[in-house]
């Protein structure tokens, strides 16, 4: 491991740190740098549009187009800022701010460099491709330049600026000598300064995607799959309640952090503020979901509970369906209402209802080894899952609520339908009467 940068190359970060890419002079790096008339900046993290840009006097910069690109009438003072703005390529919501003390890019990477000589020798010392040393080598259009080092280290630095604290113990403790040293370091920082669990899984899960990347495919194509994780970090409000987003490390696959219908991410076993709602198989969220909803003994008489909107519906005779006789025995229409991802099913758009395998994909057959044998071993997943108990096939009451929960899947059984389930000795897959309430958790397709 090196410890000390050689003198040559702290020379060169010297008389290169403020140099700017626009004309910068060479004022140190806690005063105003001031660049040319008609300065170009390009802001990416992938290619940000229409985000506010502003220089230190409080000039704001006019976003000119694809590729990032921005630029300022007048004289430029840095540092500059950049706030809000969406990525060109989805129109996804930008979410860090970003600065840079000098050049014409802006980036998670001059963003964690911050003016920091001290920092920006720690970058150099990663032995990256090209071999970076200077602020302007790493102030570069990374993605038209294909430089896949640069790209990774960016995407790192991105999520690393997501938590404040984790930012400042990086700069201060950074000691990687390469970016799998420097993957390493990042999760194990992570898990030290990060306290919100399903945050500090994401983001274990977004490092462990950057390290995965195939340096042979083009940074363009591996920025838009990793847009796809970064997406984990923003909320979704639906039917009156706000969820977050989960990714696995397991599948690689985003699911909502909580059951539909829940107040909050269960903190234990039998947190009642996580339960969330009860579905009878296959049907809409047409009130009947809730807890408190009025029950009958009048089947539906079609997949949708026309007659019965609203109400719970209970049977307990054989097979114990919610809908009549010759309404859909095989629930292939059912099973296609809850797979729909346009958002007129029961998840949000974007989202459905998963099948037994992906399910169980992340639970009870995971690929990780992972054991689950029991309800704290589900609750203790990412996924979190409470024991929310079951709404009664017979009568509508509420069962087993702090010792149990099963969750519905899309796919049908016979007469029967799929779920997952979990009690205080056992965990497994089952067939439940689909006249039983059951919880319900969304999956991004």
């Amino acid at each position: 491991m090196r410890k000390y940068i050689s003198v040559t190359l702290l020379l060169a970060l010297t008389l290169s740190f403020n140099a700017c890419n626009s004309g910068g002079n060479n004022s140190s790096p806690d005063s105003t740098n001031v660049g040319s008339t008609g300065t170009n900046v390009t802001a990416l993290d992938g290619y940000i549009k229409n985000a506010t840009l502003k220089d230190a006097s409080g000039q704001t910069a006019t976003y000119s187009g694809a590729g990032g690109k921005y630029t300022f009438t007048s004289s430029v003072a840095y540092p500059l800022t950049l706030t809000g703005g969406a990525y060109e390529d989805t129109n996804t919501s930008f979410d860090i701010n970003m600065s840079c003390s000098s050049g014409s890019v802006i980036s998670p990477i001059t963003t964690f460099i911050d003016g920091n000589s001290t920092v920006l020798g720690k970058l150099a010392n990663l032995a990256l491709s090209d071999n970076p040393a200077t602020l302007s080598d790493f102030s570069v259009d990374y993605i038209a330049a294909n430089n896949t080092d640069l790209a990774k280290l960016a995407q790192l630095l991105y999520v690393v600026e997501k938590d404040g604290n984790l930012t400042h113990k990086l700069r201060a403790d950074m000691n990687a000598t390469s970016l799998n040293a420097l993957y390493t370091q990042i999760q194990s920082d992570i898990n030290a300064t990060v306290t919100d669990t399903t945050l500090q899984n994401n983001m274990r899960v977004f490092v462990q995607k950057v390290k995965e990347i195939n340096t042979t495919v083009a940074v363009s194509s591996y920025e838009s799959m990793l847009k796809t994780y970064k997406s984990t970090f923003a909320t979704i409000t639906w039917r009156g309640k706000t969820y977050g987003q989960v990714a696995s490390p397991y599948t690689g696959k985003i699911w909502l952090d909580r059951n539909l219908g829940a107040s909050r991410v269960a903190t234990a076993v039998d947190d009642n503020q996580s339960y969330g709602d009860y579905y009878q198989w296959g049907r809409a969220a047409d009130g009947h979901q809730k807890s408190n909803s009025t029950t009958t003994a009048t089947l539906a008489t079609d997949i949708n509970a026309t007659n019965e909107n609203g109400k719970f519906i209970t049977n307990s005779n054989s097979p114990c369906d919610c809908a009549e006789s010759g309404v859909d025995d095989n629930g292939s229409l059912r099973s296609t209402a809850w797979s729909k991802t346009d958002g007129n099913s029961v998840c949000p758009a974007g989202f459905r209802v998963p099948t037994l395998d992906e399910l169980a994909a992340e639970t009870v057959n995971n690929s990780g080894g992972d054991s689950f044998e029991n309800n704290t071993d589900v609750f203790n997943n990412f996924l979190k899952l409470p024991s929310a108990g079951d709404r009664g096939r017979g009568d509508g009451t509420l069962n087993y609520q702090g010792s149990g929960g099963i969750i519905w899947s899309s796919s049908p059984a016979g007469s029967g339908s799929y779920d997952l389930y979990f009690v205080s000795d056992d965990a497994g897959t089952g067939n439940g009467c689909r006249a039983f309430g059951f919880s319900v958790r969304c999956l991004k397709d």
